[in-house]
């Protein structure tokens, strides 16, 4: 029985690694034109944080800014000590990219982050006429899915959520 488990747990394992690498070799292949950047606007956007970047901040965003200018998917991972400036890094990409003709969505694990981070996008990007909404547990049905259906017609830019979002997207 035990050796029956095994095959088939580790028959399991097989397939679930093939789908994660062909899914990796597929986003290797793939590219994309991106749009050129409106370096003012950016500068008008960066003037505008109230703080001086750590040079840790700055480097990320340098190299978050390389990645969102290549044809290539971006494929990073930005990590630090609380209050190093990550979101504010996040929100400089986001900024980016919806400059640059793209949408995002923002996944948050729980809800109090999700509140924290969507006043912190809505804060620094509202002024700039970027849309934001916010999509988690407190919000009823229609408020998710007029969220969504607003989001996939292009009149909000930016979706931050929770994983409630996954329950509604096809």
């Amino acid at each position: 029985i035990w050796n029956r488990k095994i095959n088939s747990v580790s028959k399991k394992i097989d397939f679930f690694v093939k789908l994660l690498l062909d899914q990796h070799l597929f986003r290797v292949k793939s590219t994309i034109k991106r749009q050129v950047l409106d370096v003012d606007m950016l500068g008008s956007f960066l003037a505008a944080f109230k703080y001086k970047d750590t040079a840790d901040q700055a480097v990320a965003f340098r190299d978050v800014l390389e990645d969102l200018s290549s044809p290539l998917p971006m494929d990073r991972l930005l990590c630090g000590d609380v209050g190093f400036g990550k979101t504010e890094v996040a929100i400089r990409a986001c900024f980016v990219s919806v400059i640059t003709g793209m949408r995002v969505i923002v996944l948050a694990p729980t809800t109090i982050l999700c509140y924290q981070l969507f006043d912190s996008f809505l804060n620094r990007l509202k002024p700039f006429a970027i849309n934001v909404q916010m999509v988690s547990r407190l919000n009823t049905k229609s408020d998710v899915e007029n969220t969504i259906s607003n989001f996939n017609s292009g009149k909000t830019d930016v979706i931050v959520c929770t994983h409630r979002i996954f329950t509604y997207m096809s």
